[in-house]
């Protein structure tokens, strides 16, 4: 992903490590993205 974005590794790393650590906000942000997206956790 990374190399094919030509996006810093670091960067990468930081965005995935946000995402696992806010998963509230990540799936308010899919519901509002998609609105027929059920989340189960």
């Amino acid at each position: 992903m990374a190399v094919r974005y030509d996006l810093d590794i670091a960067d990468v790393y930081e965005v995935l490590v946000y995402y696992h650590n806010n998963p509230a906000e990540m799936a308010d942000v899919e519901r509002r993205h998609h609105p027929l997206f059920v989340l189960t956790i």
